[in-house]
């Protein structure tokens, strides 16, 4: 019997998707907090994880939206230091907005039917998907080829 990869280790694999889950809602849970304070908004929870303020009705609807936005670039960001391969950073971008879906509907107790939101969702997930394995590409890459190389030559401008 084949030995398995490490990487691909079903225990280390939850564990990868747990942080990613928990760095997702604690960027937005910061990004919104702060949002909600400055607009003088009280807080509360449905704004992280309920569907229905996502709206195009009124301001606070899209500037959700922006806010999620955001952490869908801080998540760029935990896929590339959480999980750190390019091939495995569509799997887990695209699990984290399914896993973002169900918690939104259990808490909800409904499906999302807000086009904004669904909107929301897919360019999170697009930018997500691409940017991360981008940046992680990039991070592999750089190991590989850049080695040795360094933006400013710090010997030619001592002298």
């Amino acid at each position: 019997m084949a030995k398995q990869s490490p990487v691909l280790a079903p225990k280390r694999l939850f564990l990868q998707i747990i942080a990613l889950q928990a760095s997702y809602y604690a960027v937005g849970l910061l990004l919104i907090s702060f949002a909600l304070f400055v607009a003088g908004v009280p807080w509360g929870l449905h704004y992280i994880l309920s569907w229905t303020d996502v709206t195009a009705n009124t301001s606070l609807g899209w500037l959700l939206t922006v806010l999620w936005l955001l952490d869908a670039m801080f998540s760029v960001l935990a896929i590339v230091l959480i999980v750190g391969r390019s091939k495995l950073a569509t799997d887990f971008a695209l699990t984290l907005h399914l896993i973002n879906l169900i918690v939104v509907t259990v808490y909800s107790h409904s499906f999302p039917t807000s086009w904004l939101w669904w909107v929301l969702q897919v360019l999170s997930s697009l930018l997500t998907v691409y940017a991360g394995v981008w940046a992680s590409q990039w991070r592999e890459l750089r190991k590989t080829f850049f080695e040795d190389y360094e933006l400013v030559d710090l010997e030619a401008q001592n002298s």
